[in-house]
This record gives structure tokens, C-alpha cells and sequence, in this order.
């Protein structure tokens, strides 16, 4: 996983450096006609809001995506909290509530999940630096927007096939888990966009669980829109 990480890294650290010397090319140019030119009129209130899906994917690394939460009141177990979590910083993360150890990653996914946003935004900020066109910058906004709609799809498919890791988490943390367990993994992958679920467990107590999409998810989601639209914008704009 982590030579995955540095080979994407890499890519990343080389597009930025082929960005940066196009630019400086671009800029220093006897034809250049000008980044107020390029991107004058309404192509400056575009890149304004694209610099503001730009900030909302970032600070969408660091809010919660996803949650389930749970009560559970039984005479074998008395908990509340949550058991379920994922983000841009620390992918899938989940919370048996029988032990102290709190929050236990389970994949590494949010190690990409961070990189991409962040390595993202730097090259979107250094290609505003060096664009030759309005077009061109649209596209990438578009293309930008299509991605972190992806990232959001994505989400949506791994909760759709919760039900089938309680091998994985059985397996990966050695905790044996209750039938009842299952049930509840089939609920949420029913349902994987917002749900609650309610069960009494005949002489022991209740357990409910209710889950659904957090802020960062709409953070993500609203810096698609944006970004696609301030695309459009651009896209649509008159050249010099």
C-alpha cells in the first residue's frame, strides 16, 4: 500500500513540476497576452469560485464522510457511540465499544483519499498560474468536479458492500461477532445513503444503530457542483 502511495505521490510531484515550467513559459512569453486578459470578465468570478471548491475539498479531508452510530443496552453490554467512520485523513475506521482502543483504521484508503484532494488542489491553484486558454481551465474544472462526484460514488458502493467485511473485521481484529451483527451489516447495505436500525434481543436488551452521509460528503459533493459550473463558465467564455 505504501508504494502505491509514493508511486502516486511521484505522478503528482511530476505533474506540479511540468505545471510550474509551463507556467513560468507561459508567463515569461513575448506572445503571452496576460492572465487578466485570459481570464478576464467573467472568467475571473469563475476561477473565484473555483478557488472556493478548492477550499471546500480541503477542508473536507478533515471532517467525518460517514457514521454509523449505535446505543446498545444490554445486560451483557451498555455502549453508545460510534462504531463506524470514515474520512479523507483515516479511510474506514470501526469501534467494537467492548474494548478502550476506540477507533482501529481498517483499510488504508484515506491515506489516497488525502493525498488526491491535497495534491489536487495545489495543482489546480499552480495551473490557474499558467493557463493558456479559459477552455482549457474549464475542462479541468469539469473533469475535477466529475472526480470528486467519483470519490462520492465510491463511497456509496464500499457501504453497499458493508455486509460482506465481517469476515474481514472478524479476521483482522480477532473479535468474534453476533449474529446480530450480520443483520445489522445487511440493514446498512440496504440502505447505504441515510437509515436507522432498532432490534430487542429476547433477554438481554436493545440495540439501535442509525447511520448516514456527514458534512464531508456534502463538502465534497457542493465542490463538484461548483466546480463543474465555474467550468461551464469558463468553457463558455469568449477567448482574447
Amino acid at each position: 500500500m505504501y508504494y502505491l502511495l509514493w508511486i502516486v505521490v511521484g505522478i503528482f510531484a511530476i505533474i506540479i513540476i511540468v505545471k510550474i515550467a509551463k507556467g513560468i513559459k507561459t508567463r515569461s512569453s513575448k506572445e503571452d497576452p496576460g492572465l487578466g486578459t485570459v481570464l478576464g470578465g467573467r472568467g475571473t468570478f469563475a476561477v473565484f469560485l473555483g478557488l472556493i471548491a478548492t477550499g471546500l475539498s480541503v477542508a473536507a479531508i478533515f471532517i467525518p464522510w460517514y457514521i454509523v452510530y449505535s446505543d446498545i443496552q444490554t445486560t451483557v453490554i451498555s455502549a453508545e457511540g460510534q462504531v463506524l467512520l470514515i474520512d479523507g485523513l483515516h479511510g474506514l475506521q470501526v469501534n467494537f465499544l467492548v474494548t478502550d482502543a476506540g477507533m482501529s483504521p481498517l483499510f488504508s484508503i484515506g491515506i489516497l483519499f488525502y493525498i488526491f484532494l491535497a495534491l489536487g488542489a495545489v495543482s489546480g491553484i499552480i495551473g490557474i498560474f499558467g493557463v493558456k486558454k479559459a477552455k482549457s481551465l474549464g475542462t479541468s474544472y469539469i473533469l475535477s468536479g466529475i472526480f470528486f462526484f467519483i470519490m462520492v460514488i465510491i463511497l456509496i458502493i464500499l457501504i453497499s458492500q458493508i455486509n460482506l467485511l465481517v469476515g474481514t473485521i472478524q479476521g483482522a481484529f480477532g473479535i468474534p461477532l453476533p449474529p446480530e451483527a450480520t443483520d445489522i451489516m445487511n440493514a446498512i447495505a440496504a440502505a447505504p445513503v441515510f437509515g436507522s436500525y432498532s432490534t430487542s434481543i429476547t433477554g438481554l436488551g436493545t440495540v439501535d444503530f442509525a447511520w448516514g452521509f456527514q458534512m464531508g460528503a456534502f463538502l465534497l459533493m457542493g465542490s463538484a457542483f461548483i466546480k463543474i459550473f465555474s467550468g461551464a463558465i469558463l468553457r463558455t467564455k469568449s477567448e482574447f
